[in-house]
């Protein structure tokens, strides 16, 4: 489970944000200032999209017997939780992470990223 969650949303979480900060000359790690309005917006963004990023792990986990990874995939299929209402609620929770880092780190870069990682999602899916 530890090599699905490296690899897969921390590419989108981590990996590409950390390179959109550093090589846009807005390597701003530690510079922000924040508010209560500031960490409030954040804490709405951030913490739904944990607990939805743990349940569907956990669902994957315990009613699909495996993980959302490609090379261990769930041998049955989930239609519980969150998966009776969003057709992928992993990647639902994946945009709140980045928009909330994007608040957090005052970047309309990240925001850009965002904005990119769900259109290509979209596209992904029609495709």
């Amino acid at each position: 489970m530890t090599k699905t969650v490296l690899i897969l949303p921390g590419t989108a979480l981590i990996y590409i944000p950390i390179l959109i900060q550093r090589f846009s000359e807005r390597w701003r790690f530690g510079v922000s200032v924040w508010t209560r309005l500031h960490c409030a917006v954040v804490a709405m963004l951030a913490v739904p999209a944990l607990v939805l990023a743990a349940n569907t792990m956990k669902l994957f986990a315990h009613d699909g017997h495996g993980t959302p990874a490609p090379w261990d995939p769930p041998q049955k299929f989930v239609v519980s939780g969150p998966y009776r209402f969003v057709r992928n609620p992993m990647l639902s929770s994946v945009i709140l992470m980045i928009l909330a880092e994007a608040v957090a780190l005052n970047s309309p870069l990240l925001l850009s990223w965002a904005l990119c990682f769900f259109l290509l999602n979209t596209v992904a899916s029609y495709s």
